[in-house]
Order: C-alpha cells, then structure tokens, then sequence
C-alpha cells in the first residue's frame, strides 16, 4: 500500500513537471529574466529589446508589436528569441501567441518614461512563493502514517 502511494506521488509529481515544462512563455526581456511569468507592464531603456521564451518545438509563435505582426519558430528545443524594434520611446503594445496560448504585456521604451517613484518604493507586482508538491505530499504522509501507529500503541 505504501509502495503504491509513494509510487502514485512520484508519477504525479513527474506528470507535474512535464505539463509545466511543456507551456508557452516568455523567459527574458532585453536580458532581464521574467521567471516565464512576465508583468503586465514592463520598462526597458534601450530601444531594441530582445524577447526570448519557450513554446513547443518547432512551433511557430507570432509577435504582435503595436499591430504588426512577426512569425518566427522555435527551434527544436522550443526555445525562440526575436529582436524587437528599434521602437520609439514611449509604450507599445506586445503580444505573443502560438498555439497553446497568449501573452500579453505594454512595453515602455525609454528611461524618460519610467515611473522612477513607483520602482524605488517597489511595490510592484509580485509572484507568490512557491513550494514542491513531493515534500508536501511525503510528510503529510509520514504524519498520518505517525498518527496511525499513535493510536495503534495508545489502544
């Protein structure tokens, strides 16, 4: 019995980790890291910023920059990257989608467009901390499998 549940959390948590590792999503944005979960707003000095993520291989992925339309493929490892611009300051509308979903985001180009008092009070948006479902999974069934063997010895 144990050896099955020990065996159904390991598969699961494998199955886990291919579905997450199988997502579209954008890795970086002129070589500052999103953690593949970009923001809805982004600022960015320079004025030709490389977008780099990852889609299904070989699939095609289209990037939408204020209304023009780009297709390029990721290559066979899924990972794509484009050169975006050169865009003018201000803020631009960015959009890449493939099969499997859409990414959205405003891209602000220039330095005389940042909001310099919202960054230096950070509060932007954040992410939740995240945890790993097998250590989870594992002590909860130590204890449960503590408590049992409790209850056992106590009657």
């Amino acid at each position: 019995m144990i050896l099955a549940v020990a065996m159904f959390m390991v598969c699961g948590w494998m199955w886990t980790v291919e579905c997450l590792a199988s997502g579209f999503n954008i890795q970086s944005i002129g070589g500052i890291s999103t953690g593949g979960s970009p923001p809805s707003k982004f600022w960015y000095t320079g004025s030709s910023p490389v977008v780099r993520g990852q889609a299904s291989p070989n699939s095609p992925v289209t990037i939408d920059t204020d209304g023009s339309a780009m297709q390029i493929n990721a290559d066979s490892s899924g990972d794509f990257a484009y050169q975006l611009g050169p865009l003018a300051s201000g803020s631009h509308n960015i959009k890449l989608s493939n099969s499997e979903s859409e990414i959205g985001l405003v891209l602000v180009i220039g330095s005389e467009n940042v909001d310099w008092e919202a960054v230096n009070m950070g509060g932007g948006e954040s992410l939740p901390t995240v945890g790993f479902l097998l250590p989870t999974i594992l002590l909860s069934g130590l204890g449960g499998g503590m408590m049992v063997l409790a209850k056992k010895y106590i009657n």
